[in-house]
Parts: structure tokens; sequence; C-alpha cells
């Protein structure tokens, strides 16, 4: 099994919204098999050559579309001895209250702005994307604009309108376009078709028609989009959203945001105020946000149910009425059981 394939297994297992566990199901094996394909790192365990043969068949079978019989691979891979024994990995360092974090895809974020391109962020809910884009604007100095779209938003919102007197009034965003910035939109899978075309053009070209007049696009401003999906159409859990076409996906560079809970935690324990409080109280959400991958997979489970719960230990709400109000948003009441049979946390020790 080769780096190759195991690229194409995680892009195709992520696009079908399967989780490794659930992959593992269809194919006949355990979902560490997974893991270890999708990192291309199954050659350094001890996998039997028939086995490994089998994965390589029924996977590229699964990646055509193909039908097959599912394998009953009851053994786990194991990974080989180290020829010597390695070096005790240090321990994590210990999380600072008054630092400021930033997530582990910051730095390519942070390059492709410096490099004035436009820039996709797609990801899960609460995982920091247009924080992100404002800090990456405070730290390289420019401007910064944001604004939220969806369906009926026009594009005067952006450009800008004449009034009854006949005096433009700007916007932000023709503020950033003309003298420099960086310009977030948020939920860009959700825009107005209408509104891509105008955005399109003006990204590709140095121009852009205000209703007052033709403005140069200024070599410091950069478009920085977020958004839920990888803009090819709704999903399960974003049925709404909207497909981009073709040349809106060609002006941007893309780049996938996932939950980083070391970010998690780190900004969990601040609004806790109490390192151990906000690791267990984090570490909690996380095991649930696992569970309902593969048991419930519309119940969305983001760091802000981490950052809410650290806030909210002075609520004077029971255990269960706090982990609705903040966790559940009265979902069916049978999942909230068998989540919690599962992942038993009781808040009130912290609860002051």
């Amino acid at each position: 099994m080769d780096i190759e394939i195991g690229d194409r297994i995680r892009y195709k297992r992520k696009d079908l919204e399967l989780t490794q566990k659930q992959l593992g199901r269809v194919i006949g094996c355990h979902s560490s098999y997974i893991s270890y394909l999708e990192v291309g790192h199954l050659e350094g365990t001890l996998v039997r050559p028939e086995v490994s043969d089998k994965l390589r068949r029924l996977f590229e079978l699964w990646l055509a579309g193909e039908t097959f019989e599912p394998a009953d691979i009851i053994e786990r891979p194991r990974k080989a001895a180290p020829e010597s024994i390695p070096e005790p990995a240090p321990a994590p360092a210990p999380i600072d209250l008054n630092a400021k974090h930033k997530h582990h895809t910051f730095g390519t974020l942070r390059y492709y702005v410096e490099q004035r391109q436009h820039v996709y962020l797609w990801g899960l809910p609460g995982s920091g994307k247009s924080t992100a884009a404002e800090q990456v604007a405070e730290e390289l100095g420019l401007p910064y604009g944001y604004v939220s779209l969806n369906p009926q938003t026009s594009e005067f919102r952006l450009l800008g309108y004449k009034d009854a007197m006949g005096v433009y009034q700007e916007t932000v965003f023709r503020h950033c376009y003309e003298h420099g910035g960086v310009f977030c939109v948020d939920e860009l899978d959700n825009a107005n078709p209408a509104l891509l075309t105008t955005l399109n053009g003006m990204l590709e070209s140095n121009l852009g028609a205000f209703p007052d007049c033709i403005v140069h696009r200024h070599h410091d401003f950069v478009f920085v989009a977020t958004g839920n999906t990888n803009g090819r159409g709704a999903t399960k859990s974003f049925p709404d959203r909207r497909k981009m076409d073709c040349a809106m996906m060609d002006r941007l560079a893309f780049i996938e945001w996932s939950y980083d809970e070391i970010l998690e935690t780190a900004i969990a324990c601040k609004i806790a105020g109490s390192v151990k409080v906000g690791t267990e109280v984090t570490e909690w959400v996380q095991a649930v946000r696992e569970w309902a991958a593969e048991h419930a997979p519309l119940l969305a489970v983001t760091p802000r149910a981490s950052f809410r719960l650290c806030a909210a230990l002075h609520s004077p709400q029971t255990n269960d009425e706090l982990l609705d109000t903040v966790l559940f948003h009265g979902i069916d009441k049978d999942i909230v059981r068998a989540c919690l049979s599962h992942n038993r946390f009781n808040l009130r020790k912290y609860m002051r």
C-alpha cells in the first residue's frame, strides 16, 4: 500500500463523510488499518502479505465504485519493533494561559496571504476559520473586513450603492479592494450564484466595477473566504449548501481547516482559568465528538461546546440542563441517553 492510494482513500472517505470505523465495517477490517493506510505506513506494521494484498484489492474495488464481498479480517495491525529503543517522547509543553495560540494550519494560510493569493478555508463549524483570517491580517499589518453571506445577499452588500441623493455609499469591501487589506467572506458556499459571478470577475481582473466608478484592485487586497463544504455541493450535514462553478474554484487556494484539539484545549483552559478543569472538560467533549461522528452524525459537537461549558461553570442549571443548553440543543432524548451512557461526565464538581 503506497501513499498515493492512501490519499485516494482519505479523500473519498471524507467526501462520503465516513469515519474510519464506518469504512472499516464496509471493507471488513479494523479501523486501525484505515489509519495506517491513509498515511502510507501499512508496510511498517506486522501485517501478513496475504492480508495486505487482500486489502489492496478490496480498496481498489471500493475506490472504483465496484461491488465486492467485505473481508472478515479480525486481527489488528501492529507496529513492527524498532531496531533500537527510541528515546522517550518529550512531555507536552504546559499550557500557558496567557499565550496567544493559533491553529496548526495557520502557517499555511499566512503563506498564501503573504503571496497575495486568494484563499478558501473549508471545514467543520467552529474550527476557527474566520478567526484565523482576522489573525493573519493583524500579523501582517493589513486592514481587515468581514461579511457573512446567505442566498439573499445581493452584490450591493459588497459593492455599495448610490442613495436617493446620488451619493455613493462605500462598503468595507470597496475600501479593502481599493486601498488594500484582507477581506473575509464567511459562508461562501451559501452565497447567491449571481454574487459569486460578480466576485469571480473582480478577483481575476485588476479592475472592479462599482456603482460610482471603475476601481483598480490594490496589490495588497487579499480575499479570504470560508465555508463548511469543499465547494462541490450539499452534504448530509449541510443540505442547503451550493456548488461553486469551476471558474470560482480556480481563483482560490483551497485549505482544509480541521479541528485543532490542542488549540481547543488551550482556549478552554484560558476560559476556565484552570488547566486541569479546561483539559478535563475538553477531553470529554472530544470523546463525545468521536462518539457522535459514528452514532449521531447530525449532532454537531464543535469546539464551541468546550468553550461554552467552561464559561458556564457559574450556571445555576443542573448538570443535564447545562449539557442540553450548551451541547445537545434539544436533540432526541434517546440519543442523549445513549451518548451519556458511553461518555459519563459530571460537571457539578467544577461548577462554582
